[in-house]
């Protein structure tokens, strides 16, 4: 990836993690806590019209793998 694109997802990540705290802590306690395969995923998003999308999706040997790899990428 190039650099400077890596440096500007950095930035725009911690705009995230100041703009929706909840959202971050969320997710870091899912890692934290630890994925199993197996788990279902359930996303909804509700428009400010109020149109609903739902979607679930059961997670994966592989999902996993690429949540440990944004772990270690977090730390570095």
């Amino acid at each position: 990836m190039n650099p400077m694109n890596t440096m500007r997802l950095m930035s725009e990540f911690q705009r995230f993690q100041k703009d929706h705290p909840k959202a971050v802590s969320f997710a870091q306690s899912i890692a934290r806590d630890g994925l199993e395969e197996g788990t279902v995923i359930e996303m909804k998003v509700t428009s400010p019209a109020g149109e609903e999308k739902i979607c679930n999706f059961r997670v994966l040997d592989k999902d996993i793998a690429m949540v440990e790899l944004f772990k270690e990428l977090n730390r570095q």
